[in-house]
């Protein structure tokens, strides 16, 4: 009789039906160029962007060992704090069951077992976004040059457009501009009063599952592929005209897996969730910013400006997206998931 196939720890986490490794399984390195590359190198390759598990071993960016938990102790800002997360979605998303950590409730920050997961993410989120003010990047998005962007870096959409047709106005471009003593403390000062004016009245917290769109935008008329689009992405932010509030979905996918149904999350695959969870936060609330500051709503008399709609661009950079520019400004890079 042939002996067992005893799956590999890699098979066992990460699973392979109908096989004894994973995917990710460490492999060993290749001899020389002129070997040929395997089909299991192509696939960490593809899915790791651009590197092999033993690669990111010997980086130290993948890690089993034992790392020191996150201690943040600061205050969680108003606006991100517990009260702030509503019950935006009916029906609530019901917490997954089984395993030996099994769980109860539903997704909704009344719930300790969902706070708890949230508390140091939400420290860290709030950590991050009180020294935003330090940043250049910051600085340069509420205070910097701005100017229209040239014809050849339109959208293709819009690039027949009159240079004086109010469309082309919308297209804008932000720059650094000179750094004096004051800028920071300028930009901490005009943050705190939009917190205190927009942020802490208008802002709504909670929690979707790319499995479906929160209900409440189901009768909005929007097309299949917006839908998808919103149903897909990890964080999403909804400015609400008519109610003058500013919704923020956070998709409990990725937040999941820090429930640790099987009791298998290292300390390092925590710390890494909990980072990629703030950093989407952070995220969101970079458009929240984009709506307050720019006014794209009058909070205050509940009108729409449709010329402060479009998302302004970071020097030459060739996407007008301020959460993944603000990420890439602040963490010289995006943090993004396994390919696969």
């Amino acid at each position: 009789m042939a002996a067992p196939i005893v799956p590999t720890k890699y098979q066992a986490k990460y699973g392979n039906p109908g096989g004894s490794k994973s995917g990710f399984t460490p492999l060993s390195p290749r001899i020389s160029d002129l070997q040929p590359v395997s089909n299991e190198e192509n696939f960490q390759r593809n899915s790791l962007r651009g590197y092999t598990t033993t690669e990111l071993i010997d980086l130290d960016a993948h890690s089993s060992r034992q790392f020191k938990e996150g201690n943040l102790q600061n205050p969680i800002w108003e606006f991100m704090d517990r009260q702030r997360w509503e019950l935006l979605d009916y029906p609530p998303i019901p917490l997954p069951g089984g395993g030996p950590n099994l769980t109860n409730g539903y997704w909704t920050a009344d719930n300790d077992i969902v706070w708890n997961i949230m508390t140091p993410i939400l420290r860290l989120a709030s950590r991050v976004f009180s020294r935003l003010p330090l940043h250049p990047w910051f600085d340069a998005f509420l205070f910097g040059e701005f100017s229209l962007i040239p014809l050849e870096r339109l959208p293709t959409d819009v690039s027949g457009v009159p240079a004086n047709d109010g469309m082309r106005q919308q297209f804008r471009c932000f720059k650094l501009r000179e750094p004096r003593p004051g800028n920071a403390e300028q930009c901490a000062e005009y943050v705190q009063r939009l917190v205190d004016n927009v942020f802490s009245k208008c802002v709504r917290l909670g929690f979707k599952t790319k499995r479906r769109l929160p209900s409440k935008y189901l009768n909005e008329g929007y097309d299949d592929q917006l839908i998808e689009k919103l149903k897909s992405s990890n964080g999403l932010t909804i400015l609400n005209y008519a109610p003058g509030t500013i919704d923020v979905w956070i998709s409990i996918e990725s937040l999941e897996q820090l429930l640790d149904l099987n009791n298998d999350l290292n300390s390092g695959e925590r710390l890494v969730l909990q980072y990629r969870m703030a950093t989407i936060i952070i995220h969101e609330f970079l458009h929240v910013l984009f709506h307050a500051s720019r006014r794209s709503y009058d909070f205050d008399n509940l009108t729409y400006n449709a010329g402060a709609m479009i998302e302004d661009f970071f020097d030459d950079e060739i996407v007008a997206e301020l959460g993944w520019s603000g990420e890439n400004a602040v963490s010289s890079g995006t943090c993004t998931k396994i390919a696969a």
